[in-house]
C-alpha cells in the first residue's frame, strides 16, 4: 500500500470514528456514522449498489422535498464533493487517542465511479463464505491416549488416500516399520525403509498439538506441515492414524505384529468410509522384507535441524 494512507498504517494508525461524504453542506443520506463495523459497511455499500435506496430506479425524499431517481441525479451534474475519513491515533501509539481527519476533493462522475466500486468489492467480501475447517480438525483422537503405551514398533498394513502419485506408484511400496518414543509431550518418530534394496532411519519429531494424540510435523516443502491424530488403538495390537498435509486426508493401518486381524480390519475400513474415501483408495503394503536398523550412512535426523 502506497500513499499516505500506507504511512499512516505503517505508523501505528488506524481508522477511527467514521467518515462523510458531503456536497458543500449535504451529505450523502446515510453516508455518515462509524466505519469501524464491517457489517455495516457492506449492508451500507449493498445499498449504493441498489439493495436498498437511494439507487438506480430508486426514489427517495431530501428535507426540501427534492426527489432523485438515479445516483447522477443526486449527484448533480456540476460541483465538488468532498471525502472525509477520520483516523485515530491508538493509545499504544500515543498517550491518549488523537482524530486526524483527512479530506480529498472528488468531481461528481469520480465519486458516482468510486461508489460503485466500492459497493461492488464490499459486497463480495461480505458474501465470501467462511473457510471450511480442515478435514482432520474434525477427528477425534483417542480418548485417554497414552504416549508410553503406544510407544515401541509398529508395521504399516495399509494406507487409505486420494494421493494420485499413492495410487499410481502403489507397486513400489516397500515394507514399512515405525518406532515411536515420546519426548515430553511430543513424540520422536523414526521411520524404516528400503530404498534400492538398502534400509534408511529417517527420524522426525511430531510436536504436541494441544491435545493428547494430537500431533504436528513441521515437514519441509512448500506444501507445509504435516497434521497427525492418533484416531483409535487398543496399544497391543492395532493403530489407526489419521494424518493431514495441505487438507489432503489419508488414514494408515499399523499394527504390532503379522498378520493383522480381522477386528483391526474391520475397523480400519470404518475409518476410511469415514474419511469419505473407498476401497479404491487403499493400498496394502508387503508383509515381509522389515528392515530393523539402518547404518550411520543412511540416517536422516530431521530432529536436530
Amino acid at each position: 500500500m502506497g500513499g499516505a494512507a500506507g504511512q499512516a498504517e505503517g505508523c501505528g494508525l488506524r481508522p477511527g470514528a467514521g467518515w462523510a461524504l458531503r456536497h458543500g453542506s449535504r451529505a450523502l443520506p446515510r453516508s455518515a456514522g462509524s466505519r469501524s463495523d464491517v457489517q455495516d459497511e457492506a449492508e451500507f455499500m449493498r445499498s449504493l449498489a441498489g439493495a436498498g435506496d437511494p439507487g438506480p430506479g430508486r426514489r427517495f425524499e431530501e428535507g426540501g422535498g427534492l426527489t432523485w431517481t438515479s445516483w447522477p441525479g443526486f449527484l448533480g451534474s456540476t460541483g465538488q464533493w468532498t471525502l472525509t475519513w477520520e483516523l485515530a491515533i491508538p493509545p499504544s501509539a500515543s498517550p491518549s487517542p488523537v482524530m486526524v481527519t483527512a479530506a480529498a476533493m472528488l468531481p461528481p462522475r469520480t465519486v458516482l465511479l468510486t461508489l460503485l466500486l466500492a459497493a461492488v468489492s464490499l459486497g463480495q467480501r461480505a458474501q465470501r463464505p467462511p473457510r471450511p475447517l480442515s478435514p482432520i480438525s474434525t477427528i477425534q483422537p483417542k480418548a485417554n491416549f497414552d504416549a508410553q503405551q503406544f510407544a515401541g514398533t509398529w508395521l504399516l498394513v495399509a494406507v487409505a488416500s486420494s494421493c494420485r502419485f499413492l495410487q499410481e506408484q502403489g507397486h513400489r511400496a516397500e515394507a514399512t516399520a515405525l518406532h515411536l518414543a515420546p519426548q515430553g509431550t511430543a513424540m520422536i518418530a523414526s521411520t524404516f525403509q528400503k530404498l534400492d534394496g538398502i534400509c534408511w532411519q529417517v527420524r522426525q519429531l511430531y510436536r504436541d498439538m494441544g491435545g493428547p494424540g494430537r500431533f504436528q510435523l513441521q515437514a519441509r516443502g512448500a506444501r507445509g506441515a504435516i497434521d497427525m491424530v492418533v484416531g483409535e488403538t487398543d496399544y497391543r495390537s492395532f493403530a489407526i492414524l489419521y494424518l493431514e498435509r495441505a487438507r489432503r486426508l489419508s488414514v494408515k493401518l499399523y499394527t504390532r505384529s503379522l498378520p493383522v486381524s480381522d477386528t483391526a480390519l474391520s475397523v480400519f475400513e470404518q475409518r476410511v468410509q469415514g474419511a469419505n474415501l473407498t476401497e479404491d483408495h487403499i493400498l496394502f503394503f508387503p508383509k515381509y522384507g522389515f528392515c530393523e536398523a539402518a547404518d550411520q550412512f543412511h540416517v536422516l535426523d530431521e530432529v536436530s535441524r
